[in-house]
């Protein structure tokens, strides 16, 4: 990430101490750069949390079931999962799903239509993939979360506010250097860097960074905030 902002501006980079986590150097400036990433966040009644948390249970039970059941599976031939996160029961669910699955590749059904079903409380949806690619996963998976918000200008406002209050007010105290930059990597792929312009604006947090960027999964770089520009606004 910190390649693609030393890119933009034509610079260098050399390690921070943590903090800052890396420093620019900039036309003979040097400036000091906080990395973070930008991701989705879901709430229920146990708190708010970052969805990785909730949505890892559900990667591993596909990948698991995608190497265990690789001899049991034809080549070509794929099961196509959709989870809902969080899983419940995870070992139980995953050994009754691996007996659905057999059960459905023994009967080899004609059509490829979605099967859905309840796994020990967990809502699953089933089908058949026949693609003839030997690369592909004997069994991959789309997941879902229950607890997920569709509105994702709100998702990514909270996600943006959580990264500014944090790494302004918890880590970043201690930086002596100015200016100070705050470089996020967004993992929100649903949010772009439009939708992250109009979350700033949303944001009244007091921080203490100069300039904020985003780095899209293409490497490239949007400018979120200047203090330079608000103050000459």
């Amino acid at each position: 990430m910190i390649e693609a902002v030393t890119e933009l501006y034509s610079g260098t980079w050399r390690p921070g101490e943590d903090p800052p986590d890396a420093y620019v150097d900039v036309n003979h400036e040097v400036i000091a750069v906080e990395i973070s990433t930008l991701a989705q966040h879901v709430t229920s009644d146990v708190g708010t949390r970052v969805r990785l948390s909730d949505d890892q249970p559900a990667v591993r039970l596909a990948d698991d079931l995608n190497k265990e059941l690789q001899d049991f599976i034809p080549t070509g031939t794929t099961f196509g999962l959709h989870l809902s996160s969080p899983i419940v029961k995870f070992r139980k669910t995953k050994a009754r799903l691996t007996q659905r699955i057999l059960a459905l590749m023994e009967a080899r059904p004609i059509g490829e239509a979605e099967v859905k079903m309840e796994i020990c409380g967990n809502d699953v949806s089933l089908w058949i993939d026949r693609h003839g690619d030997p690369q592909y996963k004997k069994v991959s998976a789309v997941i879902s979360n229950r607890h997920s918000s569709p509105d994702i200008l709100q998702n990514a406002t909270y996600a943006l506010d959580d990264r500014i209050t944090t790494k302004s007010k918890k880590k970043c105290l201690s930086i002596k250097t100015r200016p100070i930059w705050l470089g996020l990597f967004n993992d929100y792929w649903l949010a772009e860097a439009h939708t992250y312009i109009m979350a700033m604006k949303r944001i009244s947090t007091t921080h203490c960074f100069d300039r904020i960027l985003m780095v899209s999964g293409d490497k490239s770089v949007s400018i979120l905030y200047d203090r330079l520009s608000v103050t000459n606004s």
